[in-house]
């Protein structure tokens, strides 16, 4: 390493220096400053991110949930029905309704399993394909931006 590279890089910065300040002096801003909003959160933009997930993954959820719930409150009712069971002696010892309870009981169950699995993995995949369509329409502004935009950047590092 040379002992002009010190003096060198005060040069540099000496120079960007300079740029930025007759640039300051013509009275065009090239960075403003940057805020930040409070309160809550625009309903246009629910809306955006809803339109992004798409309609096929909006319905598979909804539906999927709302078949899990019923199934939750079919296996309640189908409980409190088999706790009945107790009450007469003749269906207490009685093995082939025990095993029907049990299979009905089972069903309900898995289906209910199955209903919150499509669900999550629907929401899951919706929110990688809005990610993935936020992603790629920022990168399609970015690369589209004049190359200007570029060097002003890179004049500020």
């Amino acid at each position: 390493m040379s002992v002009n590279s010190g003096k060198d890089s005060e040069t540099k910065v000496e120079q960007k220096k300079d740029v930025s300040k007759s640039r300051g002096k013509t009275g065009g801003k090239l960075i403003e400053a940057q805020t930040s909003e409070t309160g809550s959160v625009k309903l246009s933009v629910y809306k955006d991110y809803i339109q992004m997930i798409g309609p096929a993954f909006g319905t598979i959820t909804m539906f999927s949930y709302i078949a899990s719930n019923v199934a939750q409150v079919l296996s309640g009712l189908w409980l409190s029905e088999w706790s009945n069971d107790a009450l007469d002696l003749n269906k207490t010892y009685d093995t082939n309704l025990r095993d029907l309870r049990l299979g009905v009981y089972a069903g309900i169950g898995s289906f209910e399993a199955i209903c919150n699995l499509l669900a999550i993995i629907s929401v899951n995949l919706a929110c990688v394909r809005a990610a993935k369509l936020l992603h790629n329409n920022m990168l399609k502004r970015i690369i589209r931006a004049p190359m200007s935009f570029f060097g002003i950047i890179h004049n500020y590092l």
